[in-house]
């Protein structure tokens, strides 16, 4: 019999204090280096707040509360 292939799925993995997480996405769009000028005020406890990147405007995750409470 043939095994099955498990399904890849889109993911980026965060390291902090010697901790790493795996964050699963629909899908990676693209990969950006560059600063980013945060925009907007945090909505929560997990949403950072909201920056202009690559000229579209993108939610920002508090990944160090999304890593802390995982």
């Amino acid at each position: 019999e043939k095994a099955l292939a498990a399904p890849v799925l889109p993911a980026f993995v965060v390291e902090q204090n010697q901790r790493r997480i795996g964050i699963v996405v629909d899908q990676i769009l693209d990969i950006q280096s560059c600063a980013i000028e945060k925009r907007g005020q945090a909505f929560g406890k997990y949403l950072f707040g909201t920056a202009v990147v690559a000229g579209k405007v993108t939610d920002l995750l508090n990944l160090s509360e999304v890593i802390q409470t995982a």
